[in-house]
Formats: structure tokens, C-alpha cells, sequence
């Protein structure tokens, strides 16, 4: 994975990887959740298997993810340095979010589910008292 992340970040490299940046983003976001193919693994292992293991491999694959995940921002985005600056040149040469999914049309449907799977997940972990003040 270090090594797509490095192709992915090498100028050198950006005419060939350009058409592979929407997979990537989409490995990188199966990545984040891939825990339950990792817990369904492990129920068939014997008993004693600590879960620390299971801990350890999900925050390594949660790691990875995002390090691949903030390369291909950085690759997309092309956000080295012009989101800094505020001039009209820097500001002309920013994408807007019809010009991104214009060029990664899958992600869209993608970003929208993990939002929503996000979402309901924090309201299911929310305390008693939140969900309460948000449904009154």
C-alpha cells in the first residue's frame, strides 16, 4: 500500500496513474471498513486467538487506508500549495466539487453511502439524552 501511495504522490508518475486515482479511492475506502472481513476470518480460528490481533491488523489496514486515502486528496486535489494562497491565480486553479465528480463520477454515490452509514452509526452510539433532543 506505501507503494501505490508513493506512485500516487510521484509528479513523475502522473500521466501513467491518473485513470487508477478513482479505484484507489475506492480500495482506500473499502479499506476503512474491511474490520468485518477480518472478524469473519477470525471466528473460524481456534478459540484462544487473542482479539488484540484483530485490533492490531484493523488499525494498520485503518492506517494504511488513510495515508492512501490522503495521498490521492493530495494527487486529485492537486493541494500541495494552492490552497494556501488567496490570489486570483490560486484561487482560478482550484476544483470545485461539480469538477471532481465530474472526473471520479463513482465517488459520489460512494462519499454519500459512507456519509450515511457514518451518520447512522453516531446516532446509534449517541448517548440516551442526544438522540432524545434530536428526535424532540
Amino acid at each position: 500500500m506505501n507503494t501505490l501511495r508513493t506512485a500516487f504522490l510521484d509528479a513523475k508518475c502522473a500521466g501513467v496513474i491518473g485513470p487508477y486515482v478513482e479505484r484507489a479511492f475506492l480500495l482506500s475506502i473499502s479499506l476503512f471498513w474491511s474490520t468485518k472481513s477480518v472478524t469473519s476470518r477470525l471466528s473460524s480460528s481456534p478459540p484462544f486467538l487473542p482479539i488484540l490481533i484483530l485490533a492490531i491488523y484493523s488499525w494498520i489496514l485503518r492506517n494504511v487506508a488513510m495515508m492512501l486515502f490522503a495521498s490521492l486528496i493530495t494527487r486529485a486535489f492537486n493541494a500541495r500549495r494552492t490552497n494556501l494562497d488567496r490570489d486570483h491565480v490560486s484561487l482560478a486553479k482550484r476544483m470545485t466539487i461539480d469538477d471532481f465528480f465530474g472526473r471520479y463520477p463513482t465517488l459520489k454515490g460512494v462519499l454519500r453511502a459512507e456519509l450515511e452509514r457514518g451518520w447512522k452509526q453516531s446516532l446509534e452510539e449517541a448517548p440516551v439524552s442526544f438522540t432524545k433532543f434530536r428526535s424532540g
